[in-house]
């Protein structure tokens, strides 16, 4: 998935030069760490973002049962107040 946010693009070529700029100046094995701790970090992302999907889609079906909860006893109420009053 990629975001449509007009600075998605931009800020993605930034880091991709700053990461050149350390390439350049640390030592290959240096680099790789670096890769390693930003690849942890990466992962770490991913979870939360998971986690938070993972949440707003069970508040949202939460509320969408909530909302059909409210309008069918609603409804029922007015079916009841209909047969008895008429």
């Amino acid at each position: 998935m990629v975001s449509k946010d007009p600075l998605y693009r931009k800020k993605g070529r930034e880091l991709s030069e700053k990461i050149e700029v350390w390439k350049k100046k640390l030592s290959s094995d240096e680099f790789a760490e670096l890769e390693a701790l930003l690849d942890l970090e990466q992962q770490i992302q991913s979870m939360e973002v998971t986690a938070a999907f993972a949440y707003g889609f069970k508040l949202g079906a939460v509320m969408i049962i909530e909302i059909h909860l409210d309008h069918g006893v609603e409804l029922i109420a007015n079916r009841i107040t209909t047969i008895f009053i008429t």
